[in-house]
């Protein structure tokens, strides 16, 4: 049974990778959201797929849409409020007050969907915790078994 659940596990973390990898060729990347400024729909360590713009077309985007924008070296994701002419407005979901306004220039590309929690995925620490487990889960069960064969 552990067995079966085990190759279940690996299945479905492969085929996140291969669709991860794949939509890469496509142009799409991937950020683990680090605020949960734009909650309810998008919370920390939520994965989000970004589709990278290289050059933003002011017809492409609308009030509504959820963007990546590049803010003093940083990727910022939130919600358009308004647009002008020379630059558009931003706003986090979960926050009180809106962006300082951006240029189009500073749009990096359109957030198109996230996965819940799967930035932890991504996450060194998670499977070095995994990894930690699953060993200690085989040295158990050889343990338990060199006992039942000395019994």
């Amino acid at each position: 049974m552990l067995k079966k659940i085990e190759g279940i596990l690996v299945f479905l973390l492969l085929i996140f990778l291969l669709s991860t990898l794949t939509l890469r060729l496509f142009g799409v990347e991937t950020y683990v959201i680090a605020s949960d400024s734009m909650a309810p729909n998008y919370r920390v360590n939520d994965l989000a797929y970004v589709k990278k713009e290289s050059d933003v077309i002011k017809d492409d985007l609308k009030v509504g849409d959820v963007i990546a924008f590049n803010l003093n070296g940083q990727l910022v994701m939130h919600r358009i409020i308004a647009l002008e002419d020379t630059h558009l407005i931003t706003k986090g979901d979960n926050n009180d007050v809106a962006d300082d306004q951006i240029t189009y220039n500073q749009v990096y590309g359109m957030v198109g969907f996230n996965l819940k929690f799967g930035g932890i995925l991504l996450n060194l620490y998670f499977w070095i915790i995994v990894m930690g487990l699953y060993v200690a889960t085989l040295i158990t069960k050889s343990i338990i078994k060199e006992f039942k064969k000395g019994a």
